[in-house]
């Protein structure tokens, strides 16, 4: 899988926000489901250029949700 280096999804710097759209978080459920967490938080910065803290907080949110 070729990982495209562009920063899609901006995070907020100053909130840590992250906004993605709904094939978005569904293809990062199952990078954490398939892969693990690591891959998934790894895939979050890559999208979104977001910090490890924030990254890793996100991925835990999102597999809370499900």
């Amino acid at each position: 899988m070729k990982i495209d280096k562009t920063i899609k999804y901006p995070c907020d710097k100053s909130t840590g926000e992250i906004k993605l759209p709904h094939n978005v978080l569904h293809e990062l459920f199952h990078v954490y489901r398939e892969l693990g967490e690591d891959d998934a938080v790894k895939r979050v910065i890559e999208l979104t250029g977001a910090n490890l803290k924030v990254a890793r907080i996100f991925v835990a949110q999102i597999t809370k949700r499900r």
